[in-house]
Parts: C-alpha cells; structure tokens; sequence
C-alpha cells in the first residue's frame, strides 16, 4: 500500500494526510532594506536622497479541511451580516 504524504495544519497544529487538506498560499514580510545616498557627490550642494523598500515573500501552507471550512463559514457570515447591515440602513 503507497503512503501519503503528511503535512502540519497552521491552524489546528494536527497531523493530517495531504489528501484531507488544502495548500493555500499566502504572502509574508520578509524584511525591509533602506539606502541613502548622494546624488551629485562632491562638496557643493548636497542633497541626499532616500529609498526603503519593504520584501515580501510568497509561502505554501497546508490547512485541513476542517479549518478550511470555519473559515469560509466566517466569511460567509460576515457577508451576511454586512449585507444585513446595508439592507437596515438604506430601508430603515
């Protein structure tokens, strides 16, 4: 019988097969980078210039079905409940 890869879920933290779970990417700060610098140079007028610029990095997790589906259900229900929310005000 072939084994099935096994992942971590990033929510529950519970070991499950990859065939019960979902991968999902999602973006993380990695850092940040900062440079200063002199655009004429020399003695005469100096104007330093900045730059930041801040990294990002694009992960792969694995959530289980379980945890997947709480979170399309609080989605739903705060579509809802949005909605619900406009309907009151624009007929209340």
């Amino acid at each position: 019988m072939k084994k099935v890869a096994q992942s971590t879920c990033v929510r529950c933290h519970h070991i499950y097969p990859r065939t019960e779970m979902t991968q999902k990417t999602v973006t993380s700060h990695s850092g940040n980078s900062y440079g200063v610098y002199n655009l004429f140079g020399g003695s005469g007028t100096k104007k330093a210039k900045g730059s930041a610029r801040v990294h990002y990095r694009k992960k792969q997790i694995w959530v289980c079905n379980d945890c997947s589906w709480d979170e399309m259900r609080n989605i739903f229900y705060m579509v809802t409940g949005l909605a619900a929310m406009y309907v009151y005000t624009v007929y209340m």
